[in-house]
């Protein structure tokens, strides 16, 4: 329902006092990012009723990675869109990362500069992102090799795929050598 009232409020522009209410609440709460609230109600709502057994552990740990990642993405928004203070008026608040955006970076920005808030804004949604994920630090290394482990045998794939449809282009392309893969001893 959430997401059904501040879809039609923002994005239909729908009359009321409701829809002015929620205007001004999460354009100013939010700032450019207001478009994007609906969404993320509606996908809090599917994941909700999908799994509604979850365990809590599950369900607290992606409310905690989802409100750093949103606070992490607001605050570098702010800082990005030139960093306005509430004195500058709504409208300079509301065109950037909101009243949120300003509140996470505020304090930051007053006791180590922008360029460390900025770097500290960006470990935050790291992070967010490790947090959401369920990835421990140490596994960091691990599935970022796999990723691009199954990334290079996609294109060698792609490689052997054009090869065989076009005997010509074998002859152009390059070879890739390397150490054959290693085996285990067995123990």
């Amino acid at each position: 329902a959430l997401a059904i009232v501040t879809g039609s409020a923002l994005w239909f522009d729908t009359q009321g006092a409701l829809a002015h209410l929620v205007n001004a609440v999460v354009i100013g709460g939010v700032g450019v990012f207001h478009y994007a609230v609906p969404v993320g109600c509606a996908a809090i709502a599917v994941q909700i009723l999908r799994h509604p057994d979850a365990p809590k552990q599950q369900n607290g740990r992606l409310i905690i990675g989802w409100s750093v990642f949103t606070a992490g993405t607001l605050g570098i928004t702010h800082i990005a869109l030139h960093n306005p203070a509430p004195a500058q008026g709504t409208a300079a608040m509301r065109s950037a990362g909101g009243f949120l955006g300003w509140l996470v970076t505020a304090p930051m920005v007053s006791a180590v500069g922008v360029p460390v808030t900025v770097c500290l804004l960006v470990v935050l949604v790291f992070f967010a992102v490790l947090i959401i994920t369920a990835t421990p630090v140490n596994r960091v290394a691990q599935r970022v090799r796999s990723v691009f482990a199954t990334r290079s045998t996609e294109m060698i794939g792609e490689i052997d795929d054009r090869t065989s449809a076009h005997p010509t282009v074998a002859t152009a392309l390059p070879t890739v050598q390397g150490s054959p893969p290693r085996r285990r001893r067995a123990s």
